[in-house]
């Protein structure tokens, strides 16, 4: 936690010292899971890295690419539960996968039409109406807002929005392909983020008016990397590391 945010972050625990959370964040944070896992699984479904066709046919379309990406996907997600120390029933994450495809049905990959663009937005609001209706606000205090409201959410669409979320991890996060660039953008995102905190006067100057206001190096170092494009960031690294000096024109995140 940054010093800066400790007197909020005071308020807002109340004074409370378990693990309960505000209302107002299990909304947001039941948002943000239906979003990521609705639109990462249509994004990448559409860049064909997600093979839904052979995961969600059509009723009477599986064949074998169905029962082989199945038994691939659920074995990931077994041994990824496995050593998270996490029961896993395989018979229940295939009715989920059955519940899933009733909304999520595809009959081939994305091809880029207007037909398949229109089909993918229907199918994407489809399941966000899944896993935002029948939801519900247990009230328990004075008023529905910090500690005095509960946000019910049914089992089974929780476990199947965890399930969607694992799409991305399997297919996209933890691909072999994508390993060495993600080794490779670790070490752009940490050397940033140390340089940034150890030379200030490198931070931009809008950054470093904040850290005058607040004192915290360290983040005003994370608010500036994190503020970065990809391509910025490459080109940032570059140089500072002295790979790529550029010109004396580019100064735009300097």
């Amino acid at each position: 936690m940054y010093v800066a945010d400790r007197d909020a972050f005071a308020w807002v625990r109340a004074g409370r010292t378990d693990d309960a959370v505000p209302v107002e964040e299990q909304v947001m944070d039941w948002a943000d899971d239906v979003t990521y896992a609705c639109h990462d699984v249509e994004d990448f479904y559409r860049t064909g890295l997600i093979p839904l066709a052979a995961l969600f046919p059509p009723d009477g379309a599986a064949g074998g690419d169905t029962e082989r990406e199945t038994r691939r996907f659920l074995d990931y997600v077994q041994a990824k539960r496995v050593r998270a120390g996490e029961a896993f029933d395989r018979d229940a994450a295939l009715l989920l996968m059955a519940d899933i495809g009733k909304r999520l049905a595809v009959h081939a990959p994305y091809s880029g039409s207007h037909e398949d663009a229109v089909a993918v937005n229907r199918r994407t609001a489809d399941l966000i109406a899944y896993f935002t209706r029948g939801i519900d606000l247990e009230v328990g205090g004075t008023a529905a807002i910090r500690y005095g409201a509960r946000l019910v959410i049914p089992a089974e669409r929780r476990a199947a929005c965890d399930l969607l979320k694992e799409l991305v991890w399997c297919y996209v996060i933890d691909r072999p392909a994508l390993a060495t660039q993600q080794h490779g953008k670790r070490r752009v995102v940490g050397e940033l983020l140390r340089w940034s905190h150890d030379a200030p006067e490198l931070l931009p100057r809008d950054r470093a008016e904040e850290l005058a206001l607040h004192g915290d190096r360290l983040r005003a170092a994370a608010d500036h990397v994190a503020s970065l494009t990809e391509d910025q960031a490459l080109a940032l690294h570059r140089r500072l590391s002295g790979t790529g000096l550029g010109s004396v024109n580019d100064n735009v995140w300097l």
